[in-house]
């Protein structure tokens, strides 16, 4: 789904997880099969992980938690991707939020809420 139609979630925030925080896919040594995703650390227990559907409430809520939302923020910002702009609509109601390179404006997302309008500028900063 559309980084600019993607709602709040769960779906978001595997995405974004993935994405964006750079979780990778780590062995499990139990089933070669199975997709278990950690932080970069390649820990499963740092930060919590995921299995599918199976343990998904463990994933920060990057998507609905503007703390959560925030550490995507800090994350790009490593990368060199920076926050330029986040902040109310004056006509419409909603979130605007613009990131870009080297502190230029590259890419901007709106949404119902400030974490969301992160996290779908997040994504598109990152190319989704």
């Amino acid at each position: 789904m559309s980084s600019d139609t993607m709602p709040a979630g769960r779906e978001m925030d595997r995405a974004v997880a993935i994405e964006c925080m750079g979780w990778i896919q780590v062995e499990t040594g139990i089933n070669p099969e199975q997709k278990i995703y950690a932080p970069p650390t390649g820990n499963p227990h740092d930060d919590g992980f995921w299995l599918g559907k199976m343990v998904d409430h463990l994933v920060p809520k990057f998507s609905t938690d503007i703390a959560a939302a925030w550490k995507v923020v800090e994350k790009l910002k490593t990368i060199g991707i920076h926050l330029w702009w986040v902040g109310e609509e004056d006509s419409t109601p909603g979130w605007t939020a613009s990131m870009g390179i080297n502190l230029k404006p590259g890419v901007t997302a709106w949404a119902e809420s400030a974490p969301l309008a992160l996290c779908r500028a997040a994504r598109k900063a990152m190319g989704a």
